[in-house]
């Protein structure tokens, strides 16, 4: 579980937010930092622990959250419960190569459905920028704009040698991750 979300004080200020219900911005807040998420912004969280969690009806967390997704702050599977905040990268991003391969293990951790596919090309950013991610990308049919160069670092090493690429050990665990083969 992580210790934190991100929320830029621009958040307050985007017209889609300021056009929901209070109780709205108030559940677009919880879901950006709440104890069920994680690094992706993308979980399972059912309307039964939302309303546990604000001590509101059912109907309530349902509303609210349909409220959200009509303004395109989220989406949701409805036979999974597999939430995406959409607006997840403006607030929180992959920090670095150690950073993604937990996120490759969170992923491996969500059911397969369309949102999880469109988390997949969202995380098309970070491919650029992470041999590890790309890596990942490549293996799992993403949208990779990688050129084939690692992260296009100077000496391209997969050393630990601080260049910005994962070590030999981290990169194998993230293939086999990605190919289905280490649950761990």
């Amino acid at each position: 579980m992580r210790e934190f979300g991100r929320l830029k004080t621009a958040f307050w200020h985007n017209p889609k937010i300021k056009s929901v219900s209070e109780r709205a911005r108030l559940l677009a807040c919880y879901l950006i930092s709440c104890p069920h998420g994680n690094a992706l912004g993308c979980f399972i969280l059912s309307d039964e622990y939302i309303a546990g969690d604000f001590a509101w009806p059912v109907k309530t967390a349902r509303d609210k959250l349909a409220e959200l997704i009509s303004v395109e702050f989220c989406e949701r599977d409805i036979k999974t419960n597999l939430l995406r905040i959409l607006p997840w990268w403006e607030h929180n991003t992959l920090e670095n190569p150690k950073v993604c391969i937990h996120a490759i293990t969170e992923i491996n951790r969500l059911p397969s459905c369309q949102v999880k596919e469109r988390l997949l090309i969202s995380l098309d950013i970070f491919a650029a920028k992470f041999s590890v991610m790309a890596d990942f990308m490549s293996h799992c049919g993403g949208n990779s704009t990688s050129n084939g160069h690692g992260n296009g670092m100077a000496n391209g090493m997969a050393n630990g040698s601080g260049n910005g690429m994962a070590n030999k050990p981290a990169l194998a665990l993230a293939k086999a991750q990605a190919l289905g083969k280490f649950t761990g």
